[in-house]
């Protein structure tokens, strides 16, 4: 199958419909929306840290995680994995969106998790959260070198006090 996908690429190259360089933009977009839908389905929804060495730059700096909190570098990262693992759990986010330009890449999520640890002194209360945010990311030679996120963070501890 991979094989027909190829040479209908390349049929397409050579009867002139699209350009070579067309294509090669095409490929950098799907293995940056490939990159960015793995980074949700494993950091997130399974918890996979692994998966942070594969894809994130060990100098990468990420901000917008938490209000007025810069990342920097992929040890730091995983600290604050493991800080919102130990606060939610039973992440299931979805990419609803990815727009790429090059090697920036672009996009919104939503989903749900478990409040199940605390959070800003709220004991854990077993409720679904509803959470959504949008990212900003440049993705080099297949790693994540900087992102940029925003998420409704405020909007959490309403739901929790609901």
């Amino acid at each position: 199958m991979a094989q027909l996908h190829f040479s209908f690429w390349r049929l397409l190259v050579e009867k002139g419909f699209i350009s070579q360089g067309h294509l090669l933009h095409t490929i950098v977009m799907d293995k940056n929306e490939t990159i960015i839908r793995r980074w949700f389905s494993e950091v997130w929804n399974k918890g996979d840290v692994s998966t942070i060495d594969d894809l994130l730059e060990p100098s990468a700096v990420v901000d917008g995680l938490l209000p007025d909190q810069k990342h920097e570098g992929r040890e730091e990262f995983k600290e604050f994995h493991k800080l919102l693992y130990s606060t939610f759990s039973d992440f299931d986010l979805t990419v609803d969106e990815v727009v790429s330009s090059g090697n920036h890449v672009t996009g919104s999520w939503h989903g749900t998790v478990l409040h199940s640890g605390t959070f800003q002194g709220r004991a854990a209360t077993g409720k679904r959260l509803e959470m959504r945010g949008t990212f900003a990311v440049t993705i080099i030679e297949g790693k994540i070198v900087n992102g940029s996120n925003q998420w409704n963070y405020d909007e959490l501890l309403p739901q929790i006090d609901a």
